[in-house]
């Protein structure tokens, strides 16, 4: 076009003076002219096309084209990230393939009046799936495409992802439930009130609390009007709007019945957008009941530390490292100290030094099935002496059983002490007194004996009938007083050995007890029983044998000539064992059971001879085996001697 343009224009020279040709040269010029605007006017078009096509794919909305079978053509890239698909994959993929199968309802309607030309454009919030199967959210504009006679070409569906959106009002709507939730069902009283004091909302314990329905308090009720005394109020409005929030303002509220209650108010303002307060919201707590409770505690301990100090014991409480917390008026008065010089020190450092192992111990051995411990220590008076001080120290515990510190109370024991040891004294003075006499008795008691006997042996064809008589009577008398004798040694004997608890079978002291008793139990036709299975016991061997034999030698002794059975028992009790003799021979009534274990007792009803101790002796074991004796006896005949001993020894 160029080299064109440079020969017809030296063309144009040569014909500058001819004038048919001065027409063509304007032609000529002119057609330059179009050329170039027509150039200029597809660059521009061009440099659009360039700039809506960037637009088009660089657009944070998803957009593409639906064609007249609903099939997307040219999806722009968010198009394709939002559902997942490729270009070419959504070529053959409609409006039903992506979208969520129950919002399919609202879609299809909207879809078919565009078709049918009753609408030209429509919006809808819905879910579609991706290809991955995500559900994601998305806003849906879409608008028809028509020619001159208005029939639809296409349709442009515009789509922004509202994915993150959904997710924080759900987010939002979980909230508001669960704290509408919280709101409802709370014990506390909540309120929601304007600054000028009307209600808007209130839960069902802040209903319950004042006594008003839903439709008497909600946008009716200012809460002026519960205050006992509206300064109350003005007080709270003024705190709460300069520091933004009040925690358990003390007030009385007045209820619907006028009844008057005490009340704890925590609040805080509410503010709009624009940061303006609106109102206020909070929590109400009524603490009558609790105000009661802690006044009557207050008078409670009040009359409690009076009773306390007016103590003539002393009383302290300290925590687990032995360090005082209280001490009332008798403690001080017995150290001679004043409150403050004895609260946080060790109430060790004054026990003497030989006995503070033991009251550790004691201490120490404390707990929740065993709270309470007594024990006896010394201590050096202000005066320097050393006495005797009994204490019983008590857990104090918490209602979850968390131990608080210790309380105890304690006397001043010397004094008993000082009589203890001389009773001790005089105890030995007397035992060996005992001793003394029944020696001194025994000897001439077996030497009259002995001679009544050489009597009768030597004399007795000499003797009438009379002499023979008192003789008897002599032997008799002296054999019971030999018995006494030796029943009273044994006594004392029980009382001062020392146990030696040790395993011992018991089927082996019955068998010494059986074969000691044979010849009476044969003679007499007595049956012997007992069970085929004994247990192992852990017992003073001694002393169990002891008790076997009297039990035995009673039930031979008093049975009389009914008896024809003597039956020996053993039960397990859950702390204890239980041994048992039983004989069918003549009964003990009632009024003789409850003595018969006492020191020289004897059944009023029986005609044998005895010393009244064999049965003490009894009882006297039993309890040094933390156990116990006793009879049962029915009315008609027979009677169980029961013997407990402790598993713990």
């Amino acid at each position: 076009m160029r080299s064109i343009f440079v020969i017809r224009s030296q063309e144009a020279n040569s014909m500058q003076t001819k004038p048919d040709h001065v027409d063509l040269l304007k032609t000529i010029q002119t057609l330059e002219q179009e050329i170039r605007e027509c150039k200029q006017v597809e660059k521009a078009l061009r440099e659009s096309e360039q700039k809506w096509k960037r637009l088009f794919d660089q657009s944070p909305i998803g957009i593409a084209i639906s064609d007249t079978d609903y099939c997307f053509k040219n999806p722009n890239a968010e198009f394709c990230r939002f559902t997942g698909y490729s270009e070419k994959e959504l070529m053959s993929k409609t409006f039903r393939d992506i979208t969520h199968p129950e919002d399919l309802e609202d879609d299809i309607p909207a879809i078919k009046r565009l078709a049918q030309g009753k609408i030209d454009h429509y919006q809808n919030e819905k879910r579609y799936i991706r290809k991955d199967g995500e559900v994601v959210w998305g806003r849906v504009s879409v608008r028809a495409v028509r020619d001159e006679q208005g029939k639809r070409l296409y349709s442009i569906p515009m789509v922004e992802d509202i994915t993150a959106k959904k997710k924080i009002e759900e987010a939002l709507r979980e909230s508001e439930k669960k704290f509408r939730e919280i709101f409802e069902e709370s014990l506390d009283a909540i309120f929601i009130s304007r600054r000028d004091g009307v209600l808007i909302d209130a839960n069902p314990a802040a209903l319950d609390l004042f006594g008003y329905t839903r439709k008497e308090a909600i946008n009716k009720l200012n809460t002026l009007q519960i205050y006992m005394m509206p300064e109350n109020r003005k007080a709270f409005q003024k705190e709460i709007e300069q520091s933004g929030y009040v925690r358990n303002y003390a007030v009385k509220f007045r209820k619907k019945n006028s009844e008057e209650m005490d009340c704890l108010l925590t609040a805080r303002i509410r503010r709009n957008a624009d940061g303006h307060t609106e109102g206020y919201h909070g929590i109400i707590r009524d603490v009558t009941d609790y105000n009661l409770a802690e006044k009557a505690l207050q008078e409670s301990e009040a009359r409690y530390r009076a009773i306390v100090e007016d103590q003539t014991e002393m009383i302290c409480r300290f925590i687990s490292t032995k360090t005082l917390t209280f001490v009332n008026e008798a403690y001080c008065r017995y150290l001679n100290k004043k409150p403050k010089d004895l609260i946080g020190s060790n109430f060790l450092s004054w026990v003497h030094k030989p006995d503070q192992a033991e009251v550790e111990k004691k201490l120490r051995n404390l707990s929740l099935d065993n709270p309470v411990a007594t024990y006896e220590h010394r201590i050096k008076a202000p005066d320097g002496t050393l006495r005797w001080q009994q204490w019983t120290s008590r857990m104090m515990l918490t209602e979850e059983n968390h131990m608080i510190e210790f309380q105890a109370v304690g006397r001043d024991i010397t004094e008993m002490k000082l009589i203890e040891e001389e009773l001790r004294e005089n105890s030995e003075k007397i035992k060996l007194f005992a001793y003394s006499i029944l020696h001194d008795l025994k000897s001439p008691v077996m030497g009259i004996y002995g001679l009544t006997k050489l009597l009768q042996k030597n004399c007795q064809d000499s003797l009438d009938v009379k002499a023979q008589r008192y003789t008897s009577q002599i032997l008799k008398s002296t054999e019971i007083i030999a018995t006494l004798v030796e029943q009273i040694n044994l006594f004392i004997t029980t009382k001062e050995t020392p146990l030696n608890p040790e395993p011992i079978k018991i089927k082996e002291i019955l068998q010494i007890i059986k074969e000691e008793f044979s010849t009476t139990l044969k003679i007499r036709r007595i049956k012997w029983s007992q069970p085929k299975k004994l247990p192992v016991i852990k017992a003073d061997r001694l002393s169990v044998l002891r008790v076997l034999r009297n039990l035995v030698d009673n039930a031979l002794k008093y049975g009389g000539d009914e008896l024809k059975e003597i039956k020996l028992g053993y039960q397990a009790g859950e702390d204890d064992h239980i041994l048992s003799v039983y004989n069918d021979g003549a009964g003990i009534k009632s009024e003789d059971s409850q003595n018969i274990f006492k020191q020289f007792s004897r059944q009023k009803s029986s005609k044998v001879e005895g010393t009244g101790l064999g049965l003490a002796i009894v009882k006297e074991i039993a309890e040094r085996h933390n156990g116990k004796v006793w009879v049962d006896s029915p009315k008609t005949k027979g009677a169980t001697f029961c013997l407990s001993i402790s598993k713990k020894l």
